[in-house]
């Protein structure tokens, strides 16, 4: 899951985690659409974590080993 800013809405893509290594998304691209800041919009920074579905919170903790962020044309 990611979202932009701290109370941004996020995008997200199922993956059910076993132990070990895991690659998110598994294959599948996790678009996330970031504001124009030329128009305004303050919040750029991208926030990785996971969601907790029974709870409904947003669950920090996540170690991100490594992140690829490309810009679209």
């Amino acid at each position: 899951m990611a979202k932009i800013g701290k109370k941004g809405s996020y995008s997200y893509k199922p993956v059910k985690l076993n132990c070990g290594r895991a690659t998110i998304p598994s294959g599948d691209e996790l678009e996330i659409t970031v504001g124009d800041q030329e128009n305004g919009e303050k919040e750029a920074d991208l926030h990785f974590g996971l969601y907790e579905v029974w709870s409904g919170k947003w669950k920090g903790g996540l170690i991100i080993k490594k992140a690829e962020v490309i810009k679209k044309p």
